[in-house]
């Protein structure tokens, strides 16, 4: 991606203070207590993930989650002083991880609007993986609680940003036709992503394989370079 694009995920992660008492264990094993606290919460933020996947919001309690990764209720509570402020630590870290992906995927370099179409086929394939449309379910579920996320997701995301840096790369090549860059992105995302995500958050297969989403993927695109593709003069 572009210098404006890369940012490492710590940026992006939630860390937590390492409390008295897990201060007291780095010192008798003389590991330090930062590089203990930050493994206590990764873990914590993994078991999050998979309860929150896999029972739902409602049916995940910090309780739950606490027995589960073998930490006090203080401890997570110290962290994360909600459930909400833990299901939002999940969903950022999940944010970091796609942005590393999508990093990892597109080439920092070459033709902009190859580059584009790269990144147009990640975001398709990407929110697609159980664990996203799990957690799309769970916010659509509980809208009123996440409500101010739904509507800042798209400014919020890194991804986005990645894509919306590609798409002025491809304006300023003259593959694309001018316009607003996060406009012509939310067209984007919305054709490649709305049907197979509505698909397969009521559990149909129709995009499971990798030739289905290819081929959705390949009609979506034409479609799109159709209007946003630079005009003839």
């Amino acid at each position: 991606m572009t210098d404006g694009v890369r940012r490492s995920a710590a940026e992006i992660g939630v860390e937590g203070a390492p409390g008295p008492d897990e201060q007291a264990r780095a010192s008798k094993t003389g590991r330090p207590s930062r590089q203990r606290s930050e493994e206590l919460t990764a873990r914590i933020l993994d078991v999050a993930t998979g309860m929150f996947a896999a029972q739902g919001y409602a049916g995940t309690s910090m309780e739950k989650i606490a027995a589960a990764c073998g930490a006090g209720k203080d401890t997570v509570y110290r962290r994360f002083p909600s459930k909400e402020a833990l299901f939002r630590g999940v969903i950022e870290r999940i944010r970091a991880s796609a942005l590393r992906s999508l990093e990892m995927t597109v080439p920092p370099a070459g033709a902009p609007l190859e580059r584009l179409k790269m990144a147009g086929h990640w975001f398709l394939t990407a929110h697609l993986e159980p664990q996203q449309i799990a957690m799309k379910r769970i916010t659509l579920s509980e809208a009123a609680m996440f409500r101010q996320s739904l509507a800042d997701g798209a400014s919020s995301d890194p991804t986005v940003r990645c894509l919306i840096e590609l798409i002025e790369a491809a304006q300023a090549s003259g593959d694309l036709a001018k316009g607003e860059a996060a406009f012509i992105a939310d067209q984007l995302i919305y054709s490649l992503t709305v049907k197979p995500i509505t698909y397969a958050m009521l559990g149909s297969t129709a995009f499971a394989s990798t030739e289905a989403r290819d081929a959705y993927f390949e009609q979506a695109w034409e479609l799109f370079m159709r209007g946003a593709g630079k005009r003839a003069s």
